[in-house]
């Protein structure tokens, strides 16, 4: 939701519109724009059925926040659109790696793909971004296997901040749960 309305500070979204594109629940949402109504970081307007929200380019913290979602969520962002004819059959999407601007830094983003996809397909998908992206596609058991046989693998997952653009971090942190759980049986 911060990446939509703070990545695209110039326009503004209807409550609908917002809910589709972040995939969460509508009363999720509700409660989130009520908060940053209420910081002052979004403005609301009405037209006849529609509420509109847009980011407050007034704001004292506008311009840290659209930083902060430019180095970070609007990446995801751009990242979950490239792969969402993928989407239905991907578990997990997680990028690792910088998620900085193309032009702030030439390293590329890591990106683990989970999924019944081939690496070649997320290749495709990814193809048209401007920043360079490094997937590395596993199927859901190719993964839990790896984590069986590498105990690191897992933590090491965990190094930097992973921003999660397709399936909910907690259930992704329970595969690493299990594999530990089971080691110790």
């Amino acid at each position: 939701m911060l990446g939509l309305l703070f990545g695209h500070p110039d326009e503004s979204f209807y409550v609908r519109d917002i809910v589709r594109r972040s995939g969460a629940a509508q009363g999720a949402i509700a409660r989130e724009l009520d908060a940053l109504l209420g910081a002052g970081l979004l403005w609301r307007r009405e037209d006849g059925r529609n509420v509109y929200y847009q980011a407050n380019k007034q704001a004292p913290v506008f311009a840290e926040i659209e930083r902060l979602v430019a180095k970070t969520i609007s990446f995801g962002e751009t990242v979950r659109e490239a792969l969402a004819p993928l989407a239905a059959r991907i578990e997990y999407a997680v990028v690792l790696g910088s998620t900085r601007a193309p032009s702030k830094s030439p390293r590329p983003a890591d990106l683990l793909v989970i999924g019944d996809v081939r690496p070649a397909q997320v290749a495709d998908a990814l193809a048209a971004m401007k920043k360079t992206v490094d997937p590395e596609v596993y199927s859901l058991a190719d993964l839990r296997k790896k984590i069986a046989d590498d105990p690191g693998f897992f933590n090491g997952l965990f190094v930097m901040q992973p921003v999660f653009v397709i399936g909910e971090p907690e259930d992704f942190r329970r595969l690493g749960a299990s594999r530990s759980s089971r080691r110790r049986s």
